[in-house]
């Protein structure tokens, strides 16, 4: 059981699926007024929208409890995943060549 958690939390496909979902929040989150006043909502939504965006957080979304729990959830993967991505099993630091080097001019 606790490693299909630890496989949930580092998994590359979840960081994907986090990033997504952030990037489309954070679209409808610019596109919705944020922290405006509530008749300045109903008058641009109507009563039904406003009291369904504000359930869902919508008009202060980037202090809502599930944008904050992407951030968190966000971190944990990284955090968990990256120590894994970066000693791949021979407890050495993975390098790579670069692809390409540019040469300065000397003085």
């Amino acid at each position: 059981m606790s490693n299909m958690v630890w496989k949930f939390f580092t998994s590359i496909k979840l960081t994907v699926v986090v990033l997504l979902t952030l990037a489309v929040t954070s679209i409808v989150g610019t596109l919705i007024p944020q922290n405006e006043d509530p008749a300045a909502y109903v008058q641009a939504y109507g009563e039904f929208a406003f009291r369904l965006f504000s359930t869902l957080g919508l008009f202060d979304m980037y202090h809502s409890w599930w944008f904050q729990s992407l951030i968190v959830l966000l971190t944990v993967n990284i955090s968990s995943e990256s120590p894994r991505l970066m000693f791949q099993g021979s407890g050495k630091l993975k390098t790579r060549k670069p692809l390409m080097t540019i040469a300065l001019p000397s003085k």
